[in-house]
């Protein structure tokens, strides 16, 4: 892909035999258009844990963006939300609410291009 490499710091075993299966994996080997909104969704969420080690709260990022999705029912439900309301979404912490947010207001300005 152009010379951009990704690395994958973590590969949860117990769902994914291998990193390609993951969906970062997937968006290198075959692009974007390949992932489910929730995979697209994961690549921009880090699970807030706090201070909770991983083995308390295995939360993943695929989890909390299929709750989020779940939740709001849509993309224009996202979009609707600003960052304090998606932090009241189990697991979305204010930098994913803050990314979520800023991707939303970026879809708006792109769609008012001429």
């Amino acid at each position: 892909m152009n010379g951009i490499r990704f690395q994958i710091a973590e590969v949860n075993e117990t769902l994914f035999d291998s990193a390609s299966e993951l969906p970062l994996g997937r968006l290198q080997a075959r692009g974007a258009e390949a992932l489910t909104t929730t995979e697209l969704l994961s690549l921009l969420i880090t699970p807030a844990t706090g201070r909770r080690s991983k083995k308390e709260d295995p939360t993943t990022a695929l989890d909390t963006a299929a709750a989020v999705f779940a939740r709001l029912g849509s993309l224009r439900g996202l979009a609707s939300l600003g960052p304090k309301e998606l932090m009241d979404t189990h697991g979305l912490g204010i930098a994913s609410a803050a990314r979520l947010s800023a991707i939303a207001e970026l879809a708006r300005r792109f769609s008012e291009e001429d």
